[in-house]
């Protein structure tokens, strides 16, 4: 009898079927005979008929996404702390092995391992840090540093801009 599949979650925000979306789906699909992947998007986002057209499994919770405006601020940080024990429940009930978080921004794995979750996590590192502020860059490299297992940038001029995280490895987006 065949070993059973290492289980892996894989977390995005995006809300729309993104390049990052398309990419983890495409490794997903390469990689369906190895591994259980399961999808967390945010609720109602467009990219959640796409991943399950695909063949995959699909969790919405509820994302805030880190704007300009006051009400997303003060949103943030009692939504994150929710997704975090949201987490918690759906890794245990799934038996998750792996959580593989599709973007640096996202702090939904870095809180969970702060808060005692003991899965490793990647993180997937798609953008440029100069787009954001640097105060913003430097908490989301020091949590990724503290806590990721590992973080692949797309590039390895990403990879030079990401000089404080020792554990970084840069593997393309190099499946259509």
């Amino acid at each position: 009898m065949p070993a059973p599949k290492r289980k892996i979650l894989i977390i995005d925000n995006s809300i729309a079927v993104t390049g990052a979306v398309k990419a983890a789906v495409n490794c997903s699909l390469s990689l369906k005979d190895d591994f259980d992947f399961t999808f967390v998007l945010p609720a109602q986002s467009r990219a959640s008929e796409y991943v399950i057209k695909m063949g995959f499994t699909v969790t919405e919770i509820p994302m805030v996404e880190l704007k300009r405006s006051l009400l997303s601020i003060l949103m943030y940080g009692p939504m994150l702390i929710s997704n975090t024990l949201r987490l918690f429940r759906l890794e245990k009930a799934q038996g998750i092995d792996v959580i593989h978080v599709n973007d640096f921004y996202n702090m939904l794995p870095p809180l969970y391992k702060l808060f005692g979750g003991r899965r490793p996590y990647l993180c997937h590192a798609r953008f440029m840090p100069d787009r954001f502020p640097k105060a913003l860059f430097q908490t989301w490299s020091y949590f990724h540093k503290h806590y990721a297992f590992s973080v692949i940038a797309v590039s390895r001029a990403l990879q030079r801009q990401l000089v404080d995280i020792n554990n970084v490895r840069v593997i393309g987006d190099g499946l259509p």
